[in-house]
């Protein structure tokens, strides 16, 4: 990979489809030893429920994200040759997902009581 690891930040307003980062590995190889193809690994992140790698190692957005319930989504890329046996190298790509007001407040409760003498002083 040309880089140790990605980091990039996204809004939780992103339409699905959003380009996230472009990731870019390459092969010293030549013929078909030297073509890259991408993969998201699976591990317990909802990762690849939220994104696409294609094969240029562009990731895009599949579904919305939502800061309140994961403000940051930790993706594995693997990169794999077409050699016989397959090469590969692997590298973090770290998505901070951030806030959009979206929330309004809300009261703990519905009602508010007090009581207040008439002899309190104004």
């Amino acid at each position: 990979f040309k880089e140790r690891f990605y980091t990039t930040s996204l809004s939780e307003a992103s339409a699905i489809g959003t380009s996230v980062v472009q990731v870019s590995a390459s092969d010293l190889d030549s013929g078909l030893n030297r073509a890259v193809s991408y993969l998201l690994v699976e591990d317990d992140s909802s990762g690849a429920d939220h994104f696409h790698i294609d094969n240029s190692g562009l990731i895009t957005t599949i579904q919305m994200l939502d800061c309140e319930h994961m403000k940051q989504h930790k993706l594995v890329v693997r990169a794999s040759d077409k050699g016989m046996p397959s090469l590969s190298s692997d590298v973090t790509v770290i998505v901070n997902v951030m806030d959009l007001n979206d929330n309004p407040p809300v009261f703990n409760q519905l009602l508010y009581q007090a009581v207040v003498s008439e002899l309190a002083p104004h």
